[in-house]
């Protein structure tokens, strides 16, 4: 009785995780009429280092952006510290809907730090930015 009532606490728990990550998911991309994504690999000396802006304002080009979000998991979450870790990728992201929301994560050794849940090297590849 005991690991039943277990099992089904901690089946209820991944649900409620499950559920407020499709929530952040919906609330990034419903409304959304443009993005900005800024890439950047610091580690690198110039042009190569240097921030690179991508713009998507047209239908077509948001709706691509609205594709990537959702296939990859990309949702906000509370920030997470790098550790010590240098030489990785900054990705920031503009997403203007009703309200415009930023969130910024750093992707280093393989790990995903900062306020950007989800795959976000899949992200970034689904809407054609090839990191530098």
């Amino acid at each position: 009785m005991v690991r039943l009532r277990c099992g089904v606490f901690a089946l209820a728990v991944i649900s409620v995780a499950t559920l407020s990550v499709a929530v952040a998911q919906a609330t990034l991309s419903s409304h959304l009429r443009a993005a900005t994504i800024t890439v950047q690999n610091g580690s690198l000396p110039p042009p190569a280092g240097r921030a690179h802006v991508y713009r998507y304002t047209t239908g077509a080009a948001v709706a691509k952006v609205k594709r990537a979000l959702k296939a990859n998991h990309i949702a906000a979450r509370h920030p997470t510290s790098s550790a010590g870790c240098a030489g990785g990728l900054s990705v920031s992201l503009k997403l203007v809907g009703r309200t415009t929301r930023r969130l910024s994560a750093y992707e280093c050794g393989g790990h995903n730090y900062g306020a950007i849940a989800g795959n976000v090297t899949g992200f970034l590849s689904a809407v054609g930015i090839s990191t530098p």
